[in-house]
């Protein structure tokens, strides 16, 4: 599927936008931000983000209901990351179901979360972290 939305997004975009793009991916892998990112199964920092409602939400509030699985994607230009977000909206029942929520976080402003959220239907909060805080 991924392979797919590639495909056809670089059939969309001229070679020169292609190269733009693959050189803001090198740029992103060269400042070593996974290095000093939490890991799996962590206790993620307490945070207030808005969410594509223009709602506040707090992780400590939403780990009072149950585990939060908090997934982290670049912005809805990235293929990549909207075919990770459709799949985990596609079983977001099953996630609900054993008891947890799912919450997604990107440096796009609140308008980017919200034009995401509507048109791929995503049914969980798409938070706004705007500067990677």
């Amino acid at each position: 599927e991924l392979n797919e939305i590639m495909e056809a997004m670089y059939s969309l975009v001229s070679e020169e936008d292609i190269q733009h793009y693959e050189e803001y991916l090198r740029s992103i892998q060269k400042r070593e931000i996974a290095e000093d990112a939490i890991g799996a199964l962590s206790k993620a920092p307490d945070f207030k983000l808005v969410d594509q409602d223009g709602e506040v939400q707090n992780l400590s509030q939403l780990c009072r209901k149950g585990p939060v699985v908090l997934q982290f994607y670049r912005g809805k230009w990235c293929p990549h990351c909207n075919s990770g977000l459709m799949a985990y909206n596609k079983y977001l029942d099953d996630i609900q179901q054993s008891g947890a929520s799912f919450v997604a976080i990107s440096p796009m402003l609140p308008d980017g979360s919200q034009f995401l959220a509507s048109k791929r239907d995503l049914r969980f909060c798409v938070l706004s972290d705007q500067g990677n805080r």
